[in-house]
């Protein structure tokens, strides 16, 4: 098998999925591969091997039962695609990653990432790779107890959306981009839009 897209998408009345024993060397896109699964309590993809895959858009959008994520097992190096990988995860609460192996390198579009991953309070970005990132619109939107988000290292020199990017980071309290290069971005409306303790 070397495409997972769609895979169980929609599935909205199952309620387990077991898939810790997948074979997934040869895989190159899980799109959108859990979309709308949205009963299903866990799941464990710890075992996944993601070395091949260039698309994760949306993998795990709208799951929303999920508590927690350990996807520190996952090889991104030849990821260009994370747009919505946790969009909607709305009750996860732990999401694990190996900062050594989440590689973002070629990553071009990290739209929605995040967004109402509204249980999370702490997501480490810090070792996040930008450098080819164009699209960050809605990355954090709705993240309401974020208290700190360490971007102060990022590349956005070749972003050119970044709105609703902060969007209801409602406690958010500090965010440092002095560095930032912001010479390409065209849209940043909404970019801080709720951010009521920055």
């Amino acid at each position: 098998v070397n495409d997972m897209n769609n895979m169980f998408a929609y599935c909205g009345e199952l309620p387990v999925i077991d898939v810790s024993h997948f074979a997934t060397g040869k895989v190159t896109n899980m799109s959108n591969m859990f979309y709308n699964c949205n009963k299903v309590g866990t799941l464990d993809v710890s075992n996944f091997n993601t070395s091949n895959v260039t698309s994760m858009e949306g993998m795990f959008y709208c799951c929303y039962r999920v508590p927690s994520l350990d996807v520190s097992n996952f090889d991104t190096s030849n990821v260009t695609m994370l747009r919505g990988m946790w969009n909607d995860c709305q009750n996860m609460t732990t999401l694990t990653t190996d900062p050594v192996k989440f590689n973002t390198e070629k990553v071009t579009n990290m739209g929605y990432l995040f967004q109402n991953c509204m249980k999370l309070s702490s997501i480490d970005v810090s070792y996040f790779d930008t450098s080819n990132v164009t699209d960050m619109d809605f990355m954090f939107n709705n993240c309401s107890l974020v208290t700190n988000l360490a971007v102060q290292n990022w590349d956005v020199s070749k972003v050119n959306n970044a709105e609703f990017l902060f969007s209801k980071c409602s406690q958010l309290s500090d965010i440092d981009l002095s560095r930032w290069n912001t010479a390409n971005v065209s849209n940043i409306r909404y970019m801080f839009e709720g951010c009521d303790n920055l």
